[in-house]
């Protein structure tokens, strides 16, 4: 994992059911695709490229997998600067 603090600039949901899944781009030009399932959130920079993982946690049971944009925001303070959007 890292401890360097991403600045989010955009966030979309595109996936509301199981599993929810988020877009996430930085101020620096960076993506990275937010998803919960299965209990476990997990936060991938450029997952198409070299998959870094940055985060992974549960925050649930084992069939947990929907998860709304609040919850996701305040799970991942630690490692996100959400400042810029929800200030």
């Amino acid at each position: 994992m890292t401890t360097k603090k991403y600045e989010v600039k955009h966030c979309i949901m595109t996936c509301s059911a199981c599993p929810s899944q988020w877009d996430i781009y930085t101020d620096d030009g960076e993506y990275i695709y937010a998803r919960y399932r299965w209990g476990v959130l997990t936060l991938t920079l450029n997952p198409w490229r070299d998959g870094q993982l940055l985060y992974k946690e549960r925050h649930g049971e084992e069939l947990d997998g929907v998860m709304g944009t609040t919850e996701l925001v305040e799970h991942t303070k630690s490692i996100l600067d959400w400042s810029k959007l929800y200030g």
